[in-house]
């Protein structure tokens, strides 16, 4: 049996109800029990925590928690409904009664747990008296949001962990030798820890400074609990236990008025190695803005307040810089201006700008309450201050005109509703930097572009080093934003010395490799084609192949010879030659020739011995064959002598026949 029915009694204003009809009455007010729940539930999600956020409250912490709350409490509510209508109902079910209690305890403290979770704001507002450089510091921030969610979930589950049973006395006790364990095996990751709680606190450099530790320089781009992560110059990051820079020297650049890069290009051979270093220095805009963080507050008379609402004042753990801050809030909805007007400034272009942070009553965002403004030679530009969230900072910009009167007056003004708050902090007008025009880097680009073209292997290391020192300077400078035409001068000068500079590699020995062995009497060595002339340098040094301008040859070829010499000599080391040999034989002496119809010219294929000979006629074809001698002069009388004779045949039979 689920339920308890037939000795079931229920009482409803005197009236006994027994059996069947209790029963009835019995799920009757556990159905009513369970509509009340959420009815209850309903009006404090849509109704009650909605009104009680936008009240303004004296305590600091009480909106977080008032936020945090707003679902679990109306969780608990219609889980208490329906807790109340389960225990209404006649369970037959030894022990349920008490499993349903032991469940609704630990609804409600995982409820309760869930709301301090989601509360963890209200860890930051514990340092809301404590120094700057503590409440600023959203690193530690970070932590104490950290062990605030940690120390709410440990806590919840060991109240839960209670409430089911178990042992927790006995867990504790075993937890904390398995910590202890635990601690005596990672002392150097609790060493790194401790000491970047020290560096939290102590604060000897922040996310964007330019810091050197030992060997190490560069920007901090992130500070946690074990370690510091450093950005160098060339982009690489270096990541350095606490314990490592805690102990170490540290040498902050970014607490100086000025900043030093030094950047260091080098080249490295085999031989030697060459740096050129480069050195470039920025200055901090000037800020004319007096007191634009409101920290001191003897400036604050250079600040006007009209209106409502608003004013100057120490706002911890909400200004964007320091404590103070251009505070405003009021219950009714409010107007306020805050002004100073800047004189002696330099005609030219400049940059106002101011960070603010802020909401409406609900936590909603305002984009168009507050706005900073700036007004000179009777124009005025402005910008938007939005309110985007607590600590949640937007910065406005606004560009600025100043004319010759040298007047710039900066406002910043709000019109907001009931409940709005927020601040203005970081107010900041700095000239604009012109950029300036670069000179002609035109010569410079060629040349860089001459020196691409040089063959580096016929060159020594030295000679090379020097030349992509110049280069190095070379690309510096054209990567840089700014440079005269002096500097673009001295380093073409640079690179155009070091190309005059180049030494050439001397070349010790030559190799000849011929393509042709066989020569006739009186033939010339073409050097382009009938040979490759190899130059090689002195050990480890390579070779380069050698066109016909740097070398000579010497040979003679004016007899047949099966060995003539032929000699190779660098010009310019006489010294270097290198000898092969090759054959000449005698050179054949050839005629000329006509076809009967002539078509056909010269002889080809002459026997040297008898003058045998043959033609092709270029126009027919015909070979002509014939004695011949060993000159052109008697192959041209022979063919003479045969033309005139045929002439001479036609001419006497014409007569013969004409006679007849």
């Amino acid at each position: 049996m689920l339920f308890t029915i037939n000795d079931l009694g229920f009482s409803i204003a005197g009236l006994l109800l027994e059996g069947w009809l209790a029963f009835a009455a019995r799920c009757v007010c556990a159905l009513a029990l369970l509509f009340i729940g959420w009815v209850v539930s309903r009006w404090m999600q849509k109704k009650l925590f909605p009104r009680l956020l936008k009240r303004s409250w004296h305590f600091a912490f009480t909106h977080p928690l008032l936020e945090s709350f707003a679902r679990p409490a109306a969780r608990i509510a219609w889980y208490t409904g329906m807790y109340l209508a389960l225990r209404s109902l006649p369970w037959a079910i030894p022990g349920l009664p008490a499993l349903l209690l032991k469940a609704y305890r630990m609804m409600l403290v995982f409820l309760i747990g869930t709301g301090f979770y989601h509360a963890s704001g209200i860890a930051a507002l514990l340092l809301a008296s404590s120094s700057e450089e503590v409440r600023t510091n959203r690193t530690l921030l970070t932590l104490l949001d950290k062990v605030y969610k940690v120390a709410v979930v440990v806590l919840c589950g060991a109240t839960i962990a209670q409430e089911s049973g178990l042992p927790v006395g006995s867990v504790v006790a075993s937890a904390g030798l398995i910590g202890l364990t635990i601690s005596l095996a990672a002392q150097d990751m609790a060493k790194n820890f401790f000491s970047g709680v020290v560096i939290l606190l102590d604060k000897p450099f922040s996310i964007g400074d330019w810091i050197t530790v030992g060997d190490v320089e560069g920007e901090v781009v992130d500070i946690n609990f074990r370690s510091t992560k450093v950005r160098a110059v060339d982009n690489s990051i270096y990541i350095l236990t606490n314990s490592t820079v805690s102990s170490a020297t540290i040498n902050n650049a970014t607490l100086r008025n000025r900043r030093l890069y030094r950047f260091t290009l080098g080249v490295t051979y085999d031989t030697t190695s060459h740096t050129v270093t480069v050195t470039v220095t920025a200055t901090p805009a000037k800020d004319y803005v007096t007191d634009g963080s409101f920290e001191n507050a003897e400036n604050d008379k250079n600040w006007t307040i009209a209106g409502t609402g608003a004013s100057i004042t120490e706002d911890s753990g909400n200004a964007a810089d320091g404590k103070r801050a251009l505070k405003f809030w009021a219950s009714d909805a409010y107007s306020f201006s805050a002004t100073q007007t800047i004189t002696g400034l330099e005609p030219g272009e400049y940059v106002l700008t101011a960070m603010s942070q802020g909401a409406a009553a609900d936590n909603a965002a305002i984009t168009d309450g507050v706005a900073l403004s700036a007004t000179t030679g009777g124009k005025t530009t402005s910008d938007a201050l939005e309110l985007n969230g607590w600590v949640k900072f937007d910065t406005a910009t606004v560009p600025v005109t100043v004319g010759a009167d040298g007047t710039a007056t900066i406002t910043i003004t709000g019109n907001l509703p009931a409940d709005a708050w927020g601040n203005v902090d970081k107010v900041s007008l700095v000239k604009k930097t012109e950029t300036p025009v670069k000179p002609s880097t035109e010569n410079l680009d060629k040349a860089v572009a001459e020196a691409g073209k040089i063959n580096r292997d016929e060159y020594t290391n030295e000679s090379l080093a020097k030349l992509d020192q110049a280069l190095a300077a070379a690309d510096v400078l054209l990567a840089g934003s700014t440079y005269t035409e002096q500097d673009v001068n001295d380093v073409i000068k640079l690179v155009a010395d070091a190309i005059a500079g180049l030494a050439q590699k001397e070349v010790s020995s030559l190799t000849v490799t011929p393509s042709k062995t066989t020569y006739q009497v009186g033939d010339a060595i073409d050097a382009d084609h009938d040979l490759k002339v190899v130059g090689n340098y002195s050990a480890g040094m390579g070779n380069v192949t050698l066109s016909a301008d740097q070398f000579t040859l010497d040979y003679d070829f004016s007899a047949p010879a099966d060995a003539a010499k032929v000699t190779v000599t660098l010009k310019s080391n006489p010294n270097v030659t290198e000898t092969y040999t090759v054959a000449v034989t005698a050179r054949a002496e050839g005629g000329s020739g006509n076809g009967s119809d002539g078509a056909g010219n010269g002889g080809a294929t002459i026997n040297p011995d008898t003058g045998e000979g043959d033609k092709t006629n270029g126009a027919n074809g015909d070979k002509i064959t014939g004695v011949l001698s060993n000159t052109g002069s008697a192959v041209t009388a022979v063919g003479l002598a045969v033309v005139v004779l045929g002439v001479a045949g036609g001419v006497s039979l014409a007569l013969r026949r004409k006679r007849s």
